[in-house]
Order: C-alpha cells, then sequence, then structure tokens
C-alpha cells in the first residue's frame, strides 16, 4: 500500500518528492524510481 500511495504521490508532485529525497537535485522519474526500488527492497 505505501507504494502505490507512492506512485500515487509521484504523478502528482515528482519534483517535490524528488527534491526532498535528493536534496533539490532533480532526476527523471524513472531514475527515482530506481533509486526508491533500491531503497525499498
Amino acid at each position: 500500500m505505501g507504494i502505490d500511495k507512492l506512485a500515487a504521490f509521484l504523478e502528482i508532485e515528482p519534483e517535490k518528492l524528488s527534491g526532498t529525497l535528493l536534496e533539490g537535485e532533480y532526476v527523471a522519474t524513472s531514475d527515482l524510481d530506481f533509486c526508491l526500488k533500491q531503497v525499498i527492497d
């Protein structure tokens, strides 16, 4: 359920989430998704 909520949030405000996670660095959504999968797994 957490992953579903995260995916929904990414669709709404991907820049805000990426900024929060990566201290302002911009990354493509696919790269961010990959990083998140590594952390979750």
